[in-house]
């Protein structure tokens, strides 16, 4: 075959392999991102009054999954739940940044076996992340918090890792002169990330990782999941986790945790604990909701249940529904243990983006909630649960 013939075939073999890859790897996940945005999302509800005091709150939200993306954090995008620019609009202060490192293609809230295909390490491959990654669990983990260093570093002091009392004290008074600042709280969510390998769990620790989920969708090394096969409680290695991260000073959130493991972490924590996103089975009931009484176990420790923003946390797709389970949240533990969990871009889908957190203080309002009250819930719970009791 002369040149000219392989020009004629190979070049434009190479050009449809370029565009291909392109698609793949900027289109496929910005699909998966829009469809986290549902239709009821563009009546979002306004109020005057709550508008007028949303600025003056310290809003906080516990957990979201944005470093999962290959999104610019730092453009305003008109997919998915979260940048920087969404943040400073919605007046979020404090964000609890959640590492994903595993999810089961059959994943659902009542069985899941964690055998199959994981969809995490195909969208790893296609965003390009490090070839380690893709066979990594442990080296995604890494990966997701290099990239949130890279963003604070990026950002012209206008987001700030939190890994103490000490951090969350100099932010606190830095907000008071940078308004437009958002703190960033690393949290894992399954500890099937470590490996089978405590020292692993002293490297996250050392990379910044203060908030610890014991289990995802499925049962793993450490614990029994809420959504798991057995649902059992923790395993011999997993005390051995609990252990560990108590002499760190990790806080435990018991998100997708089972019943049976988190009683058993509530007793062996020594910090109040949380969990960073769910409903309650008494107003919304499905596995994947916390049941009353592990709820006021959370309340009892001194810790915050984190109210999420999707339709099988609140049983509903609007601000109000989500408002409608703070309320029973707060009538059941007590205005003070509640605070807001919305799973942003954890491929669910929410009536809000970070940045109409505003309609979330509105409908309080309209729930009837004093601005003292409201301020505990928007994020001021949280704010002094992390003075308490980070390392």
């Amino acid at each position: 075959m002369n040149s000219n013939k392989i020009k004629k075939y190979i070049f434009p073999l190479l050009l449809l392999i370029c565009v291909v890859s392109i698609s793949v790897h900027y289109l496929v996940p910005i699909y998966l991102q829009s469809n986290m945005m549902g239709e009821f999302n563009k009546g979002v509800f306004s109020n005057k009054k709550g508008h007028e005091l949303h600025p003056k709150l310290f809003v906080a939200d516990m957990h979201a999954d944005v470093l999962l993306w290959e999104r610019d954090f730092f453009s305003r995008n008109d997919y998915g739940h979260v940048d920087l620019p969404r943040l400073q609009e919605g007046n979020v202060s404090l964000q609890i940044f959640t590492i994903v490192t595993k999810a089961p293609k059959s994943m659902n809230i009542n069985k899941t076996d964690d055998s199959g295909l994981d969809r995490i390490t195909p969208l790893s491959i296609v965003q390009g992340w490090p070839i380690q990654s893709w066979f990594s669990l442990f080296s995604r983990a890494v990966h997701q918090i290099s990239r949130l260093k890279k963003w604070e570093s990026r950002s012209k002091n206008q987001l700030m890792i939190i890994r103490s009392r000490k951090d969350m004290r100099d932010f606190i008074e830095l907000k008071t002169f940078q308004k437009k600042m958002v703190a960033a709280i690393i949290g894992l969510e399954g500890a099937h990330a470590l490996e089978k390998d405590l020292i692993k769990l002293k490297v996250l620790f050392q990379e910044g990782l203060r908030v610890l989920g014991l289990t995802h969708f499925f049962d793993n090394a450490v614990a029994g999941s809420a959504h798991g096969v057995k649902k059992g409680g923790l395993t011999k290695f997993g005390k051995e986790v609990i252990e560990r991260a108590n002499k760190y000073g990790i806080i435990f959130d018991l998100s997708h945790l089972s019943e049976k493991a988190s009683f058993e972490v509530i007793k062996l924590s020594k910090k109040p604990v949380i969990n960073t996103h769910t409903g309650l089975r008494g107003k919304c009931k499905n596995e994947r909701n916390i049941s009353d009484e592990l709820a006021k176990a959370v309340a009892e420790t001194g810790g915050i249940i984190g109210i999420g923003f999707w339709p099988t946390a609140t049983c509903g797709q609007t601000t109000k529904s989500i408002v409608d389970m703070i309320k029973y949240a707060t009538e059941l533990v007590g205005v003070e243990h509640v605070g807001l969990g919305s799973d942003f871009d954890g491929t669910v889908k929410t009536p809000i983006d970070s940045s109409s957190m505003k309609s979330i203080t509105s409908e309080l309002i309209v729930a009837g909630y004093s601005n003292e009250d409201i301020a505990k819930i928007m994020g001021g719970n949280l704010k002094e649960f992390f003075l308490k009791y980070l390392p």
